[in-house]
């Protein structure tokens, strides 16, 4: 059926060329008549047959688009937008010709016609629905009202640019045609869910994160609470006095103890307080936190400026020729060595024995950590040594000192301090604990639990990554570079992240996707935080794994 219907429409193109070909020769060979009027009727109608092929090729077009999907339009696509080209230029030979043989028309006649400037309006994006209920009656409004209700699409274009607005688990959604309001149906069906809708949107507004002290997030806070209890009130939920005391209940108890001082102090009535009397001084509060913030960045930079400005002085000062001697390049602590660089980087320290680069730095009073001339406790490097992470550099590493400290750890642990008739822990296992606790000590590293996953990316194909195992962590995070590298569509969110000593890092963006193992036969569904960074090179260290009793 396909097949014949591409010929027939080969065949009306092939036609309509030969019309098109014909109006050009007559354009091109035009003699005029006797009179204006004469050749005012003929180019009148020669142009009247270019309008009529000027539709006929918006018609074929459309049919052409109408074929199936594995159809090869290529090619005559390429030859109607080139027929098009040519018709334009036919309709311009012919208004020239009008132009060039017509009668002009009097000036007493001609009314006076002011263009106004037409401003290009920019075209709209097409809305888009990831899955989530809450979402989904705003997407189909916008839908419809763009693209549903546009009688100039077909029902294949319409199916097209529904399936193109579909992003994450709803691009996955399938419908019993593959036709656009099959499609529709299908979506009303799992996502007209007044009641997960409902859930969701109160969820929402309960789970909303704390807010700080900072006009960013309190202003975070007073947008949640609104655009959830908006979409309630749309789903003619209203709002009562009752509802109001339990919000401002557990709203209050999500802003800083400071904010909260502030909101009792100013309500003193013992009366209740409503939601919108709470969300107006919160975002009061936000307002007059970002003019402070303005007013001490200002007298900050103010101060900073001043330090900077050097009081005139009248006298001249002698000038000097003697130059800095940390300007210099260093010279090489090694008398036969006449190079310029720092001593760990000279070849001929390196070559020493350990006895003998010790006693080079001893001998000259050199910093045991930088090899440079200060002392030890104005040390300003942070690097320790990278075979024991003690405190000194690692061409002063002595090998020696670790064996007797592992050999002194088992003989301690050979001789019981306490000998107990109820002790059940052999030596054996003592001295293999002993032995690898001191080891890890003295080294300083550890290693991490990880997994090799495989994880969904944007083009729908599972990726092999590795997955840090943290059984202290509340949340999943996967690290930004990742995200990138996955293609993923990140989302954005605030929540603020604790880490170690109640320090706290923001994730302002999340990503969701899901995870599989190797046969595949196991997959879920997961939502990732999106961080700089999750950890740092772990270990930072080369580790000897000859004595660790791996099974």
């Amino acid at each position: 059926m396909g097949k014949n219907m591409l010929q027939k429409l080969n065949r009306l193109r092939g036609t309509i060329r030969d019309r098109v070909a014909r109006l050009n020769k007559a354009a091109e060979s035009y003699e005029p008549p006797a009179t204006p009027e004469e050749s005012e009727i003929i180019l009148n109608q020669k142009l009247q047959n270019v309008l009529e092929l000027k539709a006929q090729m918006k018609k074929l077009l459309a049919d052409y688009l109408d074929l199936p999907e594995s159809t090869n339009l290529e090619e005559p696509l390429e030859v109607i937008y080139n027929m098009e080209e040519e018709i334009e230029d036919l309709q311009v030979k012919f208004k020239i010709l009008l132009t060039k043989y017509c009668k002009a028309p009097n000036a007493d006649n001609v009314q006076m016609t002011v263009h106004k400037p037409k401003l290009k309006i920019p075209d709209l994006p097409l809305p888009e629905f990831t899955g989530k209920y809450e979402e989904y009656e705003s997407f189909k409004t916008q839908f419809m009202s763009i693209i549903g209700n546009n009688e100039s699409l077909n029902d294949n274009q319409k199916c097209c640019y529904l399936k193109a607005s579909l992003k994450g688990d709803a691009k996955h959604i399938e419908s019993n045609q593959d036709t656009f309001q099959s499609l529709l149906s299908a979506l009303d069906a799992r996502y007209q869910n007044k009641r997960a809708v409902i859930d969701t949107l109160i969820k929402n507004v309960l789970s909303v994160g704390k807010a700080n002290d900072s006009p960013r997030q309190l202003r975070n806070l007073v947008d949640i609470i609104k655009r959830n209890l908006r979409a309630l009130e749309n789903l003619k939920l209203s709002r009562n006095n009752l509802s109001d005391a339990l919000l401002v209940h557990i709203l209050e108890r999500k802003i800083d103890s400071e904010s909260q001082k502030l909101f009792q102090m100013e309500n003193k009535s013992s009366e209740i307080l409503s939601l919108d009397c709470f969300l107006n001084f919160i975002e009061d509060r936000a307002r007059i936190l970002e003019g402070i913030s303005k007013n001490c960045t200002t007298t900050v930079n103010s101060n900073s400026n001043k330090q900077f400005v050097k009081p005139k002085q009248n006298f001249s000062r002698p000038k000097s020729l003697i130059v800095n001697s940390h300007n210099k390049s260093k010279k090489c602590v090694l008398q036969n060595c006449n190079e310029s660089h720092p001593l760990y980087r000279c070849s001929k320290f390196k070559s020493f024995k350990l006895s003998d680069r010790i006693d080079c730095v001893q001998r000259n009073k050199l910093c045991k950590k930088c090899l440079s001339f200060h002392p030890n406790i104005n040390c300003k490097s942070k690097y320790n040594c990278f075979m024991c992470g003690d405190s000194h550099n690692s061409l002063l590493h002595d090998d020696s000192k670790i064996n007797n400290k592992n050999n002194s750890c088992l003989e301690e642990e050979d001789t019981p301090l306490c000998a107990s008739p109820h002790s059940s822990i052999t030596r054996v296992e003592q001295t293999a604990t002993s032995f690898c606790c001191s080891t890890f000590l003295n080294r300083k590293s550890i290693l991490l639990c990880t997994a090799r996953v495989f994880i969904r990316n944007k083009e729908n194909k599972f990726v092999p990554v590795r997955a840090i195992l943290d059984s202290a962590s509340e949340i999943n995070i996967i690290s930004s570079d990742c995200a990138n590298f996955l293609g993923l569509k990140k989302e954005k969110l605030f929540l603020p992240v604790s880490r170690i000593c109640g320090s706290t890092q923001s994730a302002s963006r999340k990503v969701t996707t899901s995870l599989s193992n190797l046969n595949g036969n196991y997959q879920w569904d997961i939502e990732l935080m999106v961080l700089p960074k999750i950890t740092d090179f772990s270990p930072a260290t080369r580790l000897d794994v000859s004595n660790l009793k791996i099974p």
